[in-house]
């Protein structure tokens, strides 16, 4: 027969069984943050008054969720692959970041790479300047024999010097994302050499490059570089060493999509299409003046090695390219539609503004393609009658430009994405600042949706993603022209998801 438990007993276990799950509790609990600086040491405790001294010894000390803060300097130091922990996910990475304000550079006098990165998920690089002038790679993403690396992002960084590629991707690396950064001077090979498959680059100005600019290719015969997105990107002045690559390559893979892009002034050409790629998507990039070099100098190539074919091209602008627009190499099942290769009349091509000017032939001529409705800088298409052709919408048949200040924190919202669907009470409204007097949100075909005003003292204006009849609006981007105070006007995007 049993005892009866003893209640005492019973709390001593309960309380040891909670410390212990203090000692192992979910790395979502954690968010910590820890600091290194250069007056710092590896005995001290991480902290922003006793902070580490490498940046080597703070990655193993970290876990999901938390952040590794960089004070100023220049650290010697080459990472990885051993020692780089994992985050969780997305809602829980590891983040390293340069301190708010200051500028970190990250050197090592030798060696292969800045960082390599292997069996890693969920971290986030930010804010560093990685001058890869003594090694090979600044970033170089290559899969362990045991787990494949992933959801790596670096952002709002510096890539250059390396002594062959800014940023390799290898092959079945997936789902990593390079957003705002500058990637130029590597002058042996590429800015980007993708191997992989589904992964974006976002908002980068990426010149001066050996080779590509941005290559995507996968030379492996049993694997390919699929799905991947280049987008909002600048593409200029690259291939100087090898004048028959150019701006960006789609090669060997399938899906892979290029849209919203700026691509000029490379030696080669602008986009390559050839070598394995199956069902390419080119779609409103402005390709300008790729005539460097002697030959190949072509604004799009379609070509058939390695089976390529199903290439879709549309509502591009191509122009003034040496050995000719669009040319195609007979690569079959081809859409090629609503380009443009006359002169598109653009603001000022001679310093790169490639905006257009009223009275466009890019001006409404394009086709509708819903998934691709944002142009480089953000604007919702259609703002006229139809998509225009190019990397930019043109303003005609807008709502009313900005006629104040182009930017007021006070008047727009803080929120840019919209999610009423889920009624977490998060992101369900957009609540503008105590500077906006007046709120028109219009659809991406340009038809008003909502509308409201308010007078002095009046509570601050919102939008709750509903029409005038109360009904939620579909989900899409929708534009917001927003009156100031001051009678200024501003305008914001939003996208709208149910």
């Amino acid at each position: 027969m049993f005892e009866r438990f003893n209640p005492t007993l019973r709390w001593l276990v309960l309380l040891a069984a909670l410390a212990a799950f203090s000692l192992i509790r979910s790395p979502q609990c954690r968010a910590a943050s820890y600091y290194v600086a250069k007056t710092g040491s590896d005995g001290g405790t991480g902290t922003i008054g006793s902070p580490w001294l490498t940046i080597a010894y703070g990655l193993t000390r970290v876990g999901p969720g938390d952040t590794l803060f960089i004070r100023a300097g220049a650290y010697a130091e080459s990472l990885g692959p051993n020692g780089i922990p994992s985050g969780s996910s997305w809602s829980a990475p590891i983040t390293v970041t340069a301190y708010p304000g200051e500028s970190v550079t990250i050197r090592p006098s030798a060696g292969g790479y800045i960082f390599k990165i292997s069996s890693t998920g969920y971290l986030i690089l930010k804010g560093l300047i990685l001058d890869a002038a003594n090694v090979n790679y600044a970033l170089f993403l290559v899969n362990a024999a045991i787990a494949k690396v992933h959801h790596i992002r670096l952002q709002d960084s510096e890539v250059k010097n390396s002594l062959l590629v800014g940023v390799y991707v290898g092959p079945d690396s997936s789902f990593n994302e390079f957003i705002n950064l500058k990637v130029h001077h590597n002058p042996v090979s590429h800015g980007f050499y993708i191997n992989g498959t589904n992964n974006l680059i976002e908002h980068c100005d990426v010149h001066d490059n050996g080779k590509y600019g941005i290559s995507v290719y996968n030379g492996y015969m049993d694997s390919s570089a699929d799905y991947n997105v280049v987008r909002f990107n600048k593409i200029h002045d690259n291939s100087k060493a090898e004048a028959a690559n150019g701006g960006l390559g789609l090669t060997s893979g399938s899906g892979n999509t290029a849209h919203n892009n700026l691509i000029w002034g490379n030696a080669g050409s602008g986009v390559l299409v050839n070598y394995r790629s199956i069902g390419s998507r080119i779609y409103n990039n402005t390709i300008f003046n790729n005539s460097g070099g002697v030959a190949s100098r072509f604004g799009i190539y379609l070509g058939t090695e390695g089976g390529s074919s199903g290439a879709d091209v549309r509502n591009n602008i191509v122009y003034q390219n040496a050995d000719g627009n669009i040319v195609s190499g007979g690569q079959p099942n081809v859409i090629l539609t609503n380009n443009l290769t006359a002169d598109p009349l653009f603001v000022n091509p001679g310093a790169a503004d490639f905006r257009l000017l009223s009275g466009s032939p890019a001006i409404d001529r394009g086709v509708t393609l819903l998934a691709y409705a944002l142009d480089f800088e953000g604007t919702p298409r259609p703002l006229g009658a139809a998509f225009d052709l190019g990397a930019y919408e043109h303003p005609a048949g807008a709502p009313p430009p900005e006629s104040g200040p182009s930017t007021n924190g006070e008047s727009r919202a803080p929120q840019r994405f919209l999610s009423p669907g889920l009624q977490d009470g998060v992101n369900d409204n957009a609540v503008f600042g105590t500077g906006a007097i007046a709120v028109t949100i219009f659809d991406a075909a340009g038809r008003q949706v909502f509308s409201n005003s308010r007078s002095a003292g009046d509570p601050r204006l919102s939008w709750n993603c509903r029409d005038a009849s109360g009904r939620l609006v579909d989900s899409g981007v929708y534009i917001a022209r927003i009156r100031k105070a001051d009678n200024g006007v501003v305008l914001q995007t939003f996208a709208v998801v149910k």
